[in-house]
Order: structure tokens, then C-alpha cells, then sequence
């Protein structure tokens, strides 16, 4: 009996667990539904702005519904919903100046539109920016200014720019540059003509103004300068040196050009060559130079970047010298002690040129130094393959050993 009731229970529980989900959901199929709102029109509506926010202010609509206003911005879809139910404001945070499409949808209604905002007035300080810093008052193209007149909301304000200049002669100058493309550019005054210093930029939008901004007038290409010789004779083995001036290195407008400017100094004369750059000082180069190691006239002229200078004489006198030049058979070369005519050692810092020679002539080698106190020691390296003479020139003097050719290469042996 009781096992009998056990199972009737057992099939009862188990037609009540198949039977109510069946149950749940004939209820939910006959539940009552909401009907979708369907407008006959869109509420009417206002677009306005304020300082933070575009507003959308909508009239009382025909029944309560759901608002969606899309806006179409450059950084992307601004996108905000609420619940119409009355007349109402819906306020979209956004700042920026210029054209701005929009959409509203509600109650299977879609409208299109756009709106507007202009910039504010621009404020100080204005955005000032100047192409270049530096320009030279003959030569160079006038530096491009560019100005963002800016409100608070960082919007381009579309008034124009006023800009003004004034040189270090006082001269001043002014131009209006209009907005375009969400900037005001031009370019400032040629700086051509006038003295180098500071000219002093600065702009000017309604109210609002610039910092002052500075461009530095420097000098021209050079178009003007000497060179001169002071001295132009100088005695070979003393301390009298040739003395070489660039003077009056100016631009067309007599300005000294750019200190730091090269100055190219070259010399010739009696199978020598001489280079050298030199920075100029106030329109000025200064150059002292020690004799050349034989005889005779040379000719020195200075370039620089727009000038190339007419050429001048200096002569190296040969003075009577008291010494011997030996040259052992183990390489090692003696030069003096040199004295001059009245038994004083040649200066210390006099050049010494020893060249190794081949049969042709040719120099394969050479080896400057100096003397000191009148006096030179060297042990000679390996010479090159082909030497057959070792010339030794010295304050005017020259000497010359001949190398036997069948002798390993680097042992001298001196023909007398």
C-alpha cells in the first residue's frame, strides 16, 4: 500500500515539472503589451548656444517619447537620449566654433539640421610665431610672421591682424593680415638696407596683443675690404714675421660683417703654398706669419663668401748664416748650431724641411720641424723605397746628400 502511494506521488511531481513550464509560458505570451509611441510629427524645436553648450529646446510633444540628438563633430558622433514629456531643454556640452550638422530622432520621426557658432573675441596673450630669428639686412628674404587670434575656447577668431615692426634706426613699419585657412600669415618688412641689430614684432587683433617677438638684423655678405702688409720685408731665420691685416670686411650697407665670419687666406711663391682660415672680429683679421725656408717673393690674397681681395707682396730676405748641415752615415742629421752674422743663434722655432728625393726629383717624402737654440739633432726614419737625394733646406740654405741606390732600403750611406 505504501509503495503504491509512493509512485502516485512520484508520477504527480513529475507531470507538475513538465506541465508548468507550458503553463509560464501561455502567461507570458497573454501578458498585455506596451504599444510603440508613433508621432504624427516631430516636436518642434529650437537650436541655441551658450557659452558650454549647444541647446536643443523642444515644444510640448504629442505624447510622452524617447529623443535621440546625434551631433556630427570633427573628433566623432556626439550622441545623447532622454525622455520627452514636456516642454524641455537638452543641453550637449560642446565649445568649438564653426558648422555643425545634427540629428534628431524620436517617435519614428528624423530630422536633419544644422547649426552654427561663431568665435569669440580673440584674448590675450596672442600666438605669435616668426619663420626666423635672424636675417641679414642685404641678401636674405624677409622672415613669414604667423598669428593664431585665439578666443577662450582655443576657436580662431576671424578679425584681422595687425602687425608692426620697428628697426633699430626707429624706422617702423605696419600691415593688416586677414584669417585664412584658421591663421593670419604674411611675411614681415624686407630687411634690406639699414643698420644690424634688434627689430622688435609684435601683433595686434581688436583688444588683444602679442607678446613682443625679436629677429635679429645681422650683417651682409661681405662686399668691401683690404689687405694690407704692414711690414712686408722679413729676415729668414729671426723673429721678424710677415704681417698680414684684413680691414674693413663690410656689407654694401658699411655694416662690419658677422664676427666668426671665414676669412680664406692663401699664399704662393718659390714652389711654396700656403692656406689658412681665420674668423673675422669687427670687420678685421689679423695674421702674422714666419717666413717661408727659401728666398723671394710670395703673393697673398683673402677670400671670403662674396669678396675676393687684390693681392699683395711680401718678401723673405736671406741673411748671411755660420753653420754646418751634416748628415752621418747612421741617419742621424745635425743642423748647426746656426749663428747669425754677429754670432747670435738663429731664433728658436725657425723651420727645417727635409725632403727625400727620387732620381726624377720627385718628392716622396718630407719632414718639417724647428730648431732650437740654433740647433737640430734628428735620427732619420726608414726612408721610402727609391730615394737617391736628401735635400735639407733651413733659413735660406739648402743642402743636399746623395743616397747610394744599391744600399738596402732606410741605411744611408753620404757621397762626399
Amino acid at each position: 500500500m505504501r509503495q503504491r502511494l509512493r509512485k502516485d506521488l512520484r508520477r504527480l511531481w513529475w507531470g507538475l515539472f513538465l506541465i508548468l513550464p507550458l503553463l509560464l509560458l501561455v502567461v507570458w505570451k497573454l501578458r498585455p503589451k506596451e504599444k510603440a509611441v508613433v508621432l504624427t510629427s516631430l516636436p518642434e524645436h529650437q537650436v541655441l548656444w551658450d557659452k558650454k553648450n549647444v541647446v536643443f529646446r523642444f515644444a510640448n510633444p504629442e505624447q510622452p517619447v524617447q529623443v535621440q540628438v546625434t551631433l556630427s563633430t570633427p573628433a566623432g558622433p556626439l550622441v545623447k537620449t532622454f525622455q520627452l514629456e514636456g516642454a524641455a531643454d537638452l543641453n550637449i556640452p560642446y565649445v568649438r566654433a564653426g558648422l555643425l550638422p545634427y540629428l534628431i530622432e524620436a517617435g519614428g520621426k528624423r530630422f536633419k539640421g544644422q547649426t552654427s557658432r561663431a568665435a569669440g573675441k580673440p584674448i590675450t596673450p596672442l600666438s605669435l610665431n616668426v619663420g626666423a630669428r635672424a636675417a641679414r639686412v642685404v641678401g636674405d628674404r624677409p622672415p613669414a610672421v604667423v598669428v593664431h587670434p585665439l578666443d577662450r575656447d582655443l576657436n580662431v577668431a576671424d578679425v584681422p591682424v595687425q602687425i608692426q615692426t620697428e628697426k633699430p634706426n626707429g624706422a617702423r613699419w605696419k600691415t593688416t593680415l586677414k584669417v585664412k585657412h584658421l591663421l593670419a600669415w604674411g611675411y614681415l618688412p624686407e630687411p634690406n638696407g639699414g643698420k644690424t641689430g634688434k627689430m622688435q614684432v609684435s601683433a595686434v587683433a581688436l583688444q588683444a596683443r602679442t607678446e613682443s617677438a625679436v629677429v635679429d638684423l645681422q650683417p651682409g655678405f661681405t662686399r668691401t675690404g683690404t689687405l694690407t702688409n704692414p711690414v712686408n720685408r722679413a729676415a729668414l731665420g729671426t723673429q721678424t714675421v710677415w704681417r698680414l691685416q684684413a680691414l674693413g670686411l663690410m656689407d654694401p650697407e658699411g655694416n662690419p660683417i658677422l664676427d666668426g665670419t671665414a676669412v680664406h687666406v692663401r699664399g704662393s711663391g718659390e714652389g711654396w703654398r700656403f692656406f689658412s682660415t681665420q674668423p673675422s672680429v669687427m670687420g678685421e683679421m689679423p695674421l702674422n706669419l714666419l717666413p717661408t725656408l727659401k728666398p723671394g717673393f710670395y703673393q697673398f690674397q683673402i677670400t671670403t663668401d662674396h669678396l675676393k681681395s687684390r693681392a699683395v707682396k711680401l718678401e723673405a730676405v736671406q741673411i748671411k748664416v755660420l753653420g754646418n748641415i751634416t748628415l752621418s752615415e747612421q741617419k742621424v742629421l745635425r743642423v748647426g748650431p746656426l749663428l747669425t752674422p754677429l754670432g747670435a743663434l738663429l731664433d728658436d722655432g725657425t723651420p727645417v724641411l727635409i725632403e727625400m728625393l727620387s732620381s726624377s726629383g720627385t718628392v716622396l717624402q718630407e719632414i718639417r720641424t724647428v730648431l732650437q737654440n740654433g740647433f737640430l739633432r734628428m735620427e732619420l726614419p726608414l726612408l721610402p723605397q727609391g730615394t737617391m737625394l736628401i735635400r735639407v733646406s733651413v733659413a735660406g740654405l739648402e743642402k743636399s746628400f746623395e743616397v747610394q741606390e744599391s744600399l738596402p732600403e732606410g741605411r744611408v750611406e753620404v757621397v762626399p
